[in-house]
C-alpha cells in the first residue's frame, strides 16, 4: 500500500506557490476517490489558509498559464 503524506505539511513547508491541482491517476485509490471533484473536497478540507488553497486550485495554473500568452 502506497504511504500517505499530510500534504498540509508540504504546502507549509515549501509554499502553496509549488503546487498546482490535477485529477491524474494516484496509485491504491478507487475510481470513486479519483473523480476530481473529490481531490478537490481534499483540498478544500486542508489545515491551510483560503488564500493557499485558492493557489493550488486555480491560481498557480492560471499564473503559469499566463506566462504563456
Amino acid at each position: 500500500m502506497a504511504e500517505r503524506y499530510d500534504l498540509a505539511k508540504y504546502v507549509k513547508l515549501i509554499g502553496a506557490g509549488k503546487f498546482v491541482f490535477g485529477s491524474d491517476y494516484v496509485s491504491d485509490m478507487t475510481p470513486k476517490e479519483l473523480r476530481a471533484r473529490r481531490q478537490m473536497e481534499k483540498v478544500l478540507k486542508l489545515d491551510i489558509s483560503q488564500d493557499d488553497k485558492e493557489k493550488i486550485l486555480w491560481g498557480n495554473a492560471q499564473r503559469i498559464l499566463k506566462t504563456f500568452e
